[in-house]
Formats: C-alpha cells, structure tokens, sequence
C-alpha cells in the first residue's frame, strides 16, 4: 500500500483525467469531419474516415477567414479537403495513445470521489475481471458500502483515498483496504512514458561516470530525496533534516552497523519525501 501511495502522489493528473481528456479530444474533431446524422463512433469505427465529408463546419473563425480570401469554390474545396484529411490523421493519431483496452479501463471513473459516494454506482465486476484482481467479492461488498460512511476529505482524490485505506471500524478492521488498494492503483497509472524519460535523465544526472560505481540503494535514495523536494516545492538549503540524523552524519551509526529502528525511521523519512 506504501509503494501506491507514492507512485500515487508521483503523478501530476490521475489516469482518469487524462484518458477522459484524450477521448474528449477525439469526439471534438468528430464533430469537424462526421455529419451528425450518421451513427458513426470514430473510437469504435477503425474505417471512420469513409464516412467523413469535407464540406462540414470547421468553427467560426475558420469560416470567416475562408470567406474573407474571395477565393474561386476549386480552391476552397481543396482547403476544406486538406483540412478534412489533417483532422483524420490526427484522429488516427490520438487513437493510437489510447491503450488497447481503453473501453474498460475509461470506467476507472468510478473510482472518483463524486462516482463512489453516489447512491447509484456502474458495476465493476467486469474491471476487477479485466485487472485479475482477488477477493473480488470482498471489493465489491467495500465499494457498495463505502457511501455509507460520511469521509472528510471528499474534495481531494488523493486525501479521500488515503482516508479511505486508513479507516477502522470499532473492532480495529480496515474495512476498505481491498477497495482503496484496487483504486489507487489504477488511479496511479502511468498513460504516457513521459515521467520515465525523466527518471532515465534524472538517473544519468546522478550516476555519471565519476559514479558510475553508486549503489542501487544509494540511487534510489538520491532520487526518492530529488523528487520528493520537488513535490514539496522545496530545495536542500530549506529543507530541515531531523536533528537526530544530521548527529548521524560522519559516525558509524550511519552505515552498516544502523539499528532495525534506524532503518525503519530513515525509510519513513523517504517515504514523506
């Protein structure tokens, strides 16, 4: 659960939104190519661009500008034309970010806090199916139940979902750690590379060949420490380290002859980071 927690708090946008975002975007160009009088789902239809007419309304500014070039009707339709076959290519292209199994995971929504809290709930068997997930039934008895415990942080998904995972009924159970464990693993997928390019560059900023001997826990450290100061909106010089540990600095306390209890404090340190 700790290890979701902070690929959780890792990410900039959950996963939701930006697979929503990406369809939104689709079902926009559609309305610029696709008459509305066909039934035609450009993200179900693979051959959508022969149903598209090059003659459709592109936006007010367009229109007007086009008009205001006096152009002979040979050209403009070769405008529209061009412009019709840009938007299929770009159609295609958005598609092809989409992940092949983006018709169920787009129900991850119901992971959101307005989707949960609601009285009337999408099911999510085939999802947890789909993510070969266990104690399915147990999942499914948490998330019909949820809604009935009032929460305080229902304006944040990332402080909902930890409260979630950390609640306790009298009996001292977690009553919706299976739930909370499902949703913030798929709340924190990952929908482009684009953070592991980063961690790839951050990584040869720190390993360099004057380091190139570095231990793999020296370097997750090291970065665990940089991108928890970014979160923080913090640097070395303003960040203050408990006093106890800058006493370690230079003794062999630091090193490998550390205590159980010294270790466990240090990882919690890198996990608030």
């Amino acid at each position: 659960m700790q290890k979701v927690n902070k690929c959780f708090q890792s990410n900039k946008a959950n996963a939701t939104e930006l697979l929503n975002d990406l369809m939104f975007a689709i079902k926009s160009l559609q309305n610029l190519i696709i008459p509305p009088n066909k039934e035609i789902d450009v993200l179900e239809t693979d051959s959508f661009e022969e149903h598209a007419k090059s003659d459709m309304y592109q936006g007010y500014d367009f229109e007007k500008k086009i008009k205001s070039l006096n152009i002979d009707a040979g050209l403009e339709k070769e405008i529209r034309a061009r412009c019709s076959y840009f938007v299929i290519e770009l159609i295609k292209q958005l598609k092809q970010r989409l992940p092949d199994n983006f018709r169920i995971l787009k129900n991850i929504n119901v992971f959101s806090v307005d989707q949960i809290l609601s009285t009337k709930k999408k099911g999510i068997t085939e999802l947890l199916e789909h993510l070969q997930v266990d104690k399915i039934a147990d999942i499914e008895r948490q998330y019909n139940d949820i809604n009935l415990i009032k929460w305080e942080n229902v304006n944040d998904s990332t402080k909902f979902w930890n409260e979630v995972s950390q609640y306790k009924d009298s009996g001292g159970n977690r009553r919706f750690l299976d739930l909370a464990a499902v949703a913030l693993q798929m709340l924190s997928l990952p929908w482009s590379n684009a953070d592991v390019e980063r961690l790839f560059s951050q990584l040869n900023l720190v390993k360099s060949k004057l380091r190139n001997s570095m231990s793999l826990s020296t370097i997750n450290s090291i970065l665990s420490i940089r991108y928890g100061l970014q979160r923080l909106g913090k640097c070395c010089y303003d960040y203050k380290v408990p006093p106890n540990y800058l006493r370690m600095i230079g003794t062999n306390l630091s090193y490998d002859s550390e205590t159980d209890a010294s270790r466990e404090e240090l990882d919690n340190i890198l996990k608030i980071l």
